[in-house]
């Protein structure tokens, strides 16, 4: 079975409806190849339409010292976000070898290569997500290609993210652009 696990509660911003629908259809026609975990508030995340599968566990939120642990488990992650910019989450993903599946709202596809290290969904995101699992399902040497391609990516450290928003606040000093404010 693959792996899967998705770590955004049942907020709508992480893309809760597009999991809810997308894995009510993939675990319906595929209900021996995955086994998926979510976490988020457990209660709430009950009340789905993919809670009536045996092999879906829900879980409450985790404390980020527990991450590594939580995470490492899963083959991908499932993260078809809607607001969000690439987080701590997707770095520890990438790291761990844990194929990422999200979508390109702001940012992620600066450390992931589509197809490569990782998966963007465009719109439509719910039969795209369907689409990119059951390819998965149906070739699943994907899952060690990508894998081997995640451990590899290069991921800014904070230092040199912090380096860059500093460049870009002195250069907009040197400008003069926070009078025009």
């Amino acid at each position: 079975r693959i792996n899967i696990i998705y770590t955004g509660g049942r907020s709508f911003r992480k893309g809760w409806k597009i999991v809810d629908n997308s894995f009510d259809y993939i675990l319906n026609k595929y209900p021996n190849e995955i086994n998926f975990k979510l976490y988020g508030d457990k209660k709430k995340l009950a009340k789905s339409k993919i809670s009536r599968y045996k092999n879906v566990e829900f879980n409450d939120f985790f404390e980020y010292k527990n991450l590594q642990e939580k995470i490492s488990w899963a083959d991908i992650a499932v993260l078809p976000t809607l607001f969000e910019p690439y987080g701590i989450i997707i770095r520890e993903f990438l790291s761990l070898g844990v194929v990422p599946i999200t979508t390109d709202s702001f940012g992620p596809s600066e450390v992931i290569n589509h197809m490569k290290n990782g998966i963007i969904l465009n719109r439509p995101y719910t039969q795209n997500l369907i689409n990119e699992i059951e390819k998965i399902i149906k070739k699943k040497y994907l899952i060690n290609k990508y894998a081997s391609e995640t451990i590899k990516t290069k991921i800014p450290t904070k230092e040199e993210e912090f380096e860059k928003i500093e460049k870009i606040y002195k250069d907009c000093l040197k400008k003069n652009q926070f009078n025009e404010l």
